[in-house]
């Protein structure tokens, strides 16, 4: 791999030499924004290992039928950002497929709080 600036590689991503960095404030606002999204993923994927759920799920539940079950997700917008903000209840319907092993989702309703 070649140095983009110093030769005339031609790369599909930005590329910002040392200078250009220091020289423009905008890039370095750039630059701490994806470092501070990377960090954000990081501390994300810890807390999923963790709880096994992702931040913006609460609770996931599934009550069994004959042919059919009902699935329940209850969802916010963060849990650890913005705590219960955009609360939703989430209940899909599903049916037995043909061979008896999986459900496949035929309806769904969400209940949202105001």
């Amino acid at each position: 791999m070649r140095c983009p600036v110093c030769s005339d590689y031609k790369t599909g991503f930005k590329y910002w030499s040392s200078e250009d960095i220091k020289n423009d404030a905008e890039k370095q606002k750039e630059i701490d924004f994806l470092m501070e999204m990377q960090r954000e993923q990081i501390e994300e994927d810890k807390r999923y290992m963790k709880r096994k759920k992702r931040d913006w799920q609460i609770w996931k539940g599934r009550i069994k039928l004959p042919n059919r079950a009902i699935y329940f997700d209850l969802e916010c917008d963060n849990l650890f950002k913005t705590k219960l903000k955009g609360l939703k209840l989430i209940i899909h319907w599903a049916n037995k497929d043909k061979d008896g092993i999986g459900y496949i989702y035929k309806k769904h309703f969400r209940i949202w709080r105001c």
